[in-house]
């Protein structure tokens, strides 16, 4: 079940990376809230190879990612905003809030059962 939650991260901050790269993050002149939810993004991929170590990582992260591009795209999105809207709009972040939250319970019921068996 990590590996599956895992999978899942990565997959979702690659297709939000390709929607970035489309929406012109890491070129000069890109609009200033693309660059803003861009550098979140890059400190959730780096939040995902310090999983082993800190398994609350990528839930900072995913948290950051999702309340920045939730904040930003409201302010800065000229389109109808509705419920459907938003779930449309953040659903690759909702889903890698998922798969973190999960990933991380499921280490800490992992960690303290690896110490009761070195005992």
């Amino acid at each position: 079940m990590l590996v599956i939650c895992m999978i899942a991260m990565v997959l979702c901050l690659g297709c939000e990376g390709a929607i970035l790269f489309f929406s012109g993050f890491p070129f000069l002149g890109a609009q200033v809230h693309i660059d803003a939810i861009g550098i979140v993004w890059l400190g959730a991929c780096v939040s995902i190879f310090v999983f082993a170590k800190r398994p609350i990582s990528p839930l900072i992260a995913g948290w950051a990612l999702f309340l920045t591009s939730a904040i930003l795209q409201w302010l800065y999105s000229n389109e109808e905003k509705s419920v459907v809207w938003f779930l449309y709009q953040h659903s690759l972040e909702l889903i890698f809030l998922t798969a973190a939250h999960v990933a991380y319970f499921l280490a800490r019921i992992k960690r303290p059962l690896a110490q009761r068996q070195a005992q």
